[in-house]
């Protein structure tokens, strides 16, 4: 969990950088970009590993009582 936390303060922070057209910029601004670019690699590759739950969501049954009262409340109204 941190770590994923540590990842985000930090992709804010160089969201936060501001660049200019001076010679040192472009650099700088590439460096980012691989950082930008490895950061979602990781993210993605973490992503596809975790196990997916195929599980299909049942309905519940309704239990006696609750067909008792469905059975009370048609014959109202």
């Amino acid at each position: 969990m941190w770590h994923a936390h540590t990842r985000y303060c930090a992709t804010i922070t160089f969201n936060q950088i501001v660049l200019s057209t001076s010679e040192a910029d472009p650099s700088a601004a590439h460096t980012l970009m691989d950082v930008y670019f490895q950061l979602f690699s990781e993210v993605v590759s973490q992503r596809e590993s975790e196990p997916t739950d195929d599980v299909v969501p049942t309905v519940e049954e309704p239990t006696d009582k609750q067909n008792k009262r469905e059975k009370l409340g048609e014959g109202e109204g």
